[in-house]
């Protein structure tokens, strides 16, 4: 706070009565303090403070610095304020000295202040107490009501403001009757233009919310001009619902009714006022006094004047300070409505957004954007910037008026005035200009760029852009990989050089032309005259039209497209691989040039020269001829005559009639077809299936290659040794010569290859395998699941590693099986597996009599119902025949057979391990050469040996055993069995509780075994034989025997002769029938 005393000034004259007509005379001169007192004495003087002092109310307090200091509240609030737009400066100062004092007395009846020339009163403001209790009570001003106004009225006298429509003493200049209203001026007592100034009329909330454009020019004029505030780019926006102004997005003005009456003091930079809230038809005029209507429903209601009793406006534009373009607003945002906005002299942008908008600029370089809706715009002066979305928007420019350029999102046509055109979508994009020189700018598309008159400059940018070029001054600007474009044009002369990044170049005129390219791959195109076309160093295309035209390629693989007889083709050597598009019936190429296409209607004779050609009929019949290089024919629809001449020629057949002809040793030639049949002719080497369906292709008696295609193709290579590939789908390959290929990738469908030789074996990728001759045959697989079929003959089927079915047919057939899931399918024949599996069975192969392992481990063999061979080899076998009279022939090993028929033969060579037969049968006698024997049925067994040192075991039943004449091992299990023992060496083995079991033998002396019940004596000579702990029964034969029991309650027979018993017990039964027989016993 201070009590600086601020001086005053004289105020001049500026000229201008709509400002002078405001001043009062003097202004104050420094700081400008202000206070709110709180006692009347803070006055020195009688008067006022002397009625009903009391100091003014907070809002009445708040509202006052609002409209003094810049730094009052928020930043939004600075421009409104008179600190903020001009350079007065406000401090706090005390409530004797201050330079402004606001205060509430009951002597004026309303409010009333005092300007600087009154001396000491001068600078206080006094509110009356006439309206309290009313609604336009002083106490509570808001924005827009009676009080709201009346603190800053009365504040502008204090600042040094008279009113407008009177005289002052010290000047008598009044506001002019036009500007003489609240739209211009808080000052006046003329609430409209023509009001008789006897009280306001306005609604309640309908006052001015600032200091008006008048009062802005005339304190501006007294304090000067503050351009720091709101010095950036600031963004005005208001509420249509509730008339709030808010300023870069803070709330500055609030009204007490949604009504906007304000005015705008803006100190720099570039502002736009955004109304894209609003939906009604906005009038925008950002012209320094200019005004704007947003909307009827905010207009304040004066209660009368010109404008049907409203306010002429919303928002009021500042005046100029000296003609200072830094105040103005130079962009607005506009809403959906059917909108009109009118710029001013700044670089105006003005956005219409939705509606049918004019928009209309000034002496600014102007950028005017309608958006969407049908448009109407107008830059006026200056280098305007128009934003086009619709082929209806209008754009009006004055000669004169600048250089002016159109941005479009569509296809546009320039009007006149207007210099230039940029495509700005994404899309293809025609620009067509007016009689300027224009510069026409498209986009990544592919743009059509028309100048029309004048020289223009045209650029295309990305896309494959056609410039059409009519003057000698049109410039086409093209960069390097932005397209192939064109340049199409009525010059007689016109030449790619310049434009070495334009690829393409067309006549559009009449008469001869002369046209050249440049180092790119051209496409020239001449018209109906003689023209002269020469391309360059790329891969170029000309094509003369009608008329007798030059064609010179250049360097680069060429395309020639000839009309008419007169026409002339120019090569040189070495200069790439060119090609002749010809319309004639006939034509023969010319030194140089390597192919030649029909594109014409007609029949048509092509004929090459020594090059290799590729010549190319139509769809008619046509006679191809190619001479002495290496060519390619294609006659395309039609029964074509196809003469390759000399060289490793191709000929495309796409028609069963066509005709190749080639003579003997005239090179390896190749026939490429989509027929779904063909045969070579003689004399031509290969073919090729470059359809997509099945095909059966044949060779001829040389050695051919023949490629099929993705189908189910059958190849056929005939006599010669040929190569065949199917390729892709289930093919079928004939192979008659030893020396044919099939060559197969993996993944390539099921194929299949036929034969007649009398051994083959699959290829790699090669799934199937049948011979089709009359012999015997040997058919080997591969790494796959092959299937292999046999014929009528003798026939040895190998299907390798993979899971194989093999079909040998009639015959004695071999097969050879290397996979348990190996498939064997045989009709007829005696036939033969042979293995190295470690177990195999021929038990569901109805037609497989012999099995043979082939492998050197253990292996176990199993037969069918038929008369088996089955034969091992060096390991531990196991043979089963099954049911049918089977050859089992182990060979080394200790091998083991199962025999179930009394056919079967088991063959053992000496010194080929211990074997063993395994039988189900009553009786069974051991093969010489077998050492073991094992009963494996139910019923009582009858087993005999060898003379080998046999074990022989039986079953549960009463068996007969006798090993013969070895050092055997007897085993008869459970059941009353029978021992014939005939070897001291010869063992019997018998469980507890196996039956009443019974040995015979016909040694002199033998001892019953553990387990073993009965003995008897079948020789015929003395016999000692001797029981064990069991009961035994011991019979003697016809000699002198000794007969000892052992422990058990013994029967003890001697027979004839003279008998010993020996009796250990007294239940022992002694049974004798002659002789003199002797018991011994030790029994008491």
């Amino acid at each position: 706070m201070t009590n600086l005393i601020t001086l005053t000034k004289d105020v001049s004259s500026t000229g201008d009565q709509k400002v002078d007509g405001l001043f009062s005379g003097a202004a104050w001169d420094g700081t400008i303090t202000y206070a709110f007192p709180t006692t009347s004495s803070s006055y020195a003087y009688s008067g006022e403070k002397d009625y009903n002092f009391s100091s003014i109310s907070s809002q009445q307090q708040s509202l006052a610095l609002f409209f003094m200091e810049q730094s009052y509240g928020n930043t939004a609030n600075d421009g409104f304020s008179v600190e903020g737009f001009t350079n007065a400066n406000f401090e706090a100062g005390s409530a004797g000295t201050a330079t402004v004092r606001f205060a509430q007395s009951s002597l004026p009846e309303t409010a009333w202040a005092y300007t600087p020339v009154i001396g000491g009163l001068g600078g206080d403001i006094w509110f009356g107490t006439e309206y309290a209790g009313t609604e336009d009570d002083l106490r509570f001003p808001r924005f827009g009501n009676y009080a709201g106004q009346t603190v800053a009225h009365e504040l502008g006298h204090a600042l040094g403001l008279k009113h407008a429509q009177e005289g002052y003493a010290h000047n008598m200049t009044v506001v002019p009757s036009a500007y003489d209203s609240l739209e211009y001026t808080i000052m006046t007592y003329r609430t409209y233009v023509g009001d008789d100034g006897n009280g306001y009329t306005y609604e309640h909330d309908g006052a001015p919310q600032t200091f008006m454009m008048l009062d802005i020019a005339a304190l501006q004029e007294m304090y000067g001009a503050d351009y720091t505030t709101n010095s950036g780019d600031t963004v005005y926006k208001w509420n249509p619902n509730q008339g709030i102004t808010y300023v870069n997005g803070v709330a500055a003005i609030t009204p007490a009714a949604n009504r906007i009456f304000a005015t705008i003091w803006d100190g720099g930079g570039t502002d736009t006022y955004d109304l894209s809230a609003y939906t009604t038809g906005l009038k925008i005029d950002l012209h320094a006094g200019g005004y704007s209507v947003f909307s009827q429903g905010q207009l304040a209601d004066l209660g009368g004047g010109p404008n049907n009793g409203y306010a002429r406006g919303n928002i009021f534009n500042a005046l100029l300070y000296h003609d200072n373009i830094a105040s103005l607003i130079e962009n607005v945002q506009a809403g959906s409505g059917n909108d009109t906005i009118i710029g001013n002299e700044a670089d105006n942008t003005l956005w219409g957004n939705a509606g049918n908008d004019t928009l209309t600029g000034d002496s600014g370089n102007d950028t005017l954007d309608g958006g969407a809706g049908i448009d109407k715009m107008s830059g006026g002066v200056g280098n305007d910037v128009y934003i086009v979305d619709n082929s209806t928007d209008a754009v009006i420019e004055n000669i004169d008026e600048g250089t002016d350029t159109v941005r479009t999102t569509g296809s546009y046509t320039l009007s006149t005035n207007v210099e230039n055109l940029i495509y700005i979508g994404t899309f293809g994009f025609s620009g067509t200009g007016n009689a300027a020189a224009n510069v026409i700018t498209g986009g990544t598309g592919n743009d059509w760029l028309d100048g029309k008159a004048g020289a223009d400059t045209l650029i295309g940018g990305v896309g494959n852009d056609t410039y059409i070029v009519d003057d000698l001054g049109d410039v086409v600007v093209e960069v390097a990989d932005s397209g192939t474009d064109t340049i199409r044009t009525d010059l007689a002369v016109y030449s790619l050089a310049e434009n070495p990044n334009v690829e393409n170049l067309i006549f559009a005129g009449s008469g001869n032309f002369t046209g050249s390219g440049n180092s790119l791959d051209n496409i020239i195109t001449g018209g109906s005259g003689d023209d002269t076309l020469s391309g360059a160093a790329g891969n170029d295309t000309l094509t003369g039209g009608w008329g007798a035209d030059s064609l010179a390629g250049g360097t680069g693989n060429d395309i020639y497209v000839v009309y008419g007889d007169g026409d002339t083709v120019i090569e040189n050597a070495d200069e790439g691989i060119d090609t002749v598009q010809t319309y004639l019936a006939s034509f023969t190429l010319s030194a140089n040039v390597e192919n030649l296409t029909s594109v014409g209607w007609t029949a048509f004779a092509g004929t090459g020269n020594n090059l290799n050609n590729t010549i190319t009929g139509g769809a008619l019949i046509d006679i191809l001829s190619g001479g002495a290089g290496d060519d390619t024919l294609d006659g395309g629809a039609g029964a074509d005559r196809l003469i390759g001449g000399t060289g490793n020629d191709t000929y495309i057949v796409d028609s069963a009639a066509d005709v190749v002809t080639e003579n003997a040793n005239g090179g390896i030639d190749t026939v490429r077809t989509t027929l779904a049949s063909y045969i070579l002719g003689s004399d031509v080497e290969n073919l090729t299936f470059t359809g997509t369906a099945a095909f059966t292709g044949t060779g001829s008696s040389l050695a051919n290659t023949i490629k099929g295609g993705a189908g189910a193709d059958t190849l056929d290579g005939k006599a010669g040794a040929d190569t065949l590939i199917g390729g892709a789908g289930d093919d079928a390959y004939f192979v008659d010569n030893v020396a044919d290929v099939v060559t197969e990738r993996p993944n390539e469908g099921a194929d299949l290859t036929k034969t007649t030789l009398s051994s083959y074996a699959l290829t790699n990728n090669v799934e199937k395998l049948t011979f089709i001759g009359t012999g015997d045959f040997a058919g080997t697989g591969n790494g796959l699941a092959n299937t292999i079929i046999g014929g009528v003959g003798k026939d040895t089927l190998d299907g390798g590693a993979g899971n194989d079915t093999l079909d040998g047919g009639a015959g004695d057939d071999i097969y050879i099986v290397d996979s348990a899931s190996d498939v064997i399918k045989d009709s007829a024949g005696t036939d033969e597996i042979r293995t190295a599996l470690a177990a195999y069975s021929i038990a569901a192969l109805a037609n497989v009599e012999n099995l043979t392992y082939a492998g050197s481990a253990n292996f176990t063999g199993t037969g069918n119902a038929f008369a088996n061979i089955i034969t091992g080899d060096t390991g531990n076998d196991t043979l089963n025949g099954g049911a049918g009279a089977d050859s089992l022939i182990g060979g080394l090993g200790d091998d083991t057979y199962i025999v179930d028929n009394v056919g079967d033969l088991v063959t053992e060579a000496a010194d080929e391990g211990t074997d063993t037969v395994r039988t189900t049968l009553a009786n069974y006698t051991l093969g010489s050469n077998v050492e073991n024997l094992t009963y494996t049925g139910t019923a009582a067994f009858t087993g005999t040996g060898n003379s080998l040192a046999n074990t022989i075991k039986g079953g549960a039943v009463a068996d007969t055993l006798d090993g013969g004449a070895g050092a055997d091992i007897l085993i008869g299990a459970a059941g009353n069995d029978t021992y014939i023992v005939d070897n001291v060496g010869d063992v019997v083995t018998e469980a507890a509780n196996q039956g009443t079991d019974l040995i015979k033998t016909a040694l002199s002396s033998y001892t019953l075994d553990n387990n073993v019940e009965s003995l008897l004596y079948t020789g015929s000579a003395s016999f000692t034989g001797t029981g064990n702990a069991l009961s035994n029964t011991i019979t003697g034969g016809a000699g002198n025997d000794t007969l000892d029991g052992g422990a058990g309650n013994d029967t003890l027979d001697g027979g004839a002769g003279d008998d010993i018993y020996i009796v250990d017990s007294a239940s022992d039964v002694i049974k004798d029938s002659a002789g003199t027989d002797e018991i011994r016993t030790a029994l008491a």
